[in-house]
């Protein structure tokens, strides 16, 4: 793995994304493994794609390492073949002028102990991200509440109206989408917030809402695609 500079202009821009000529900073990383064949390229970076036993990988590395340079303004490039190992390069547009102070540590403690008595309604129709999210939120010391399905979830409405502080849903589900799920909440916590975690991403502002509905906050894509 190594890190270094480099500059994309109209001779070396990559003809597949757009991107941006200026300065970069690439990092690149690789391996002597077995490669990718030319099938398996065109899913790289498709969320929960993986050639692994079911169990044994999310599919969810190369998603993320995609979403976040994407979202930050630059690229990835990968040269793998079938026994010829994986070169990964990741590009992040280079930030001008002088380098920034690092900022001083703060106490979390604070923080951690402000949402220990906070409770997450989370409501996720895939297993998968449903148990990593629960398990993030669980390790940030929130009580999760984990419902499969828009049903679930409004039982668990029901018994524990007055303890939920955030509805965290999906937004494409079965049965109904998250913004209906919302608006099913029990009418005396209609005032919490809810927010959404979609497959893509969505505008980042909260859309106009009705009189006695919640508050209905969409966040940054899940996992960005």
């Amino acid at each position: 793995m190594d890190v270094e500079g480099a500059r994309i202009d109209a001779g070396n821009a990559p003809k597949d994304v757009a991107a941006e000529p200026g300065d970069y900073v690439r990092l690149r990383v690789r391996d002597d493994g077995v490669g990718m064949t030319p099938d398996v390229q065109q899913h790289l970076f498709e969320p929960f794609f993986s050639t692994k036993e079911v169990g044994q990988g999310t599919g969810l590395g190369l998603a993320f390492v995609h979403g976040i340079a994407g979202q930050a303004g630059g690229f990835v490039r990968i040269d793998t073949a079938p026994g010829k190992g994986t070169l990964v390069d990741v590009y992040f547009p280079a930030a001008a002028g002088p380098p920034l102070e690092p900022a001083p540590p703060r106490n979390v403690e604070p923080t951690r102990a402000a949402v220990r008595a906070a409770t997450v309604l989370l409501v996720e129709d895939e297993a998968v991200v449903r148990t990593m999210a629960e398990r993030a939120l669980s390790h940030a010391g929130y009580t999760v509440l984990a419902a499969a399905t828009p049903s679930e979830a409004i039982a668990l409405f029901a018994d524990h109206a007055l303890s939920v502080a955030l509805l965290l849903t999906d937004v494409v589900m079965p049965e109904m989408h998250g913004p209906a799920l919302a608006r099913r909440s029990p009418r005396r916590v209609r005032t919490f917030p809810c927010c959404s975690c979609p497959g893509t991403a969505i505008r980042s502002r909260p859309a106009r809402r009705e009189p006695n509905t919640p508050r209905f906050w969409p966040s940054r894509s899940r996992p960005p695609t």
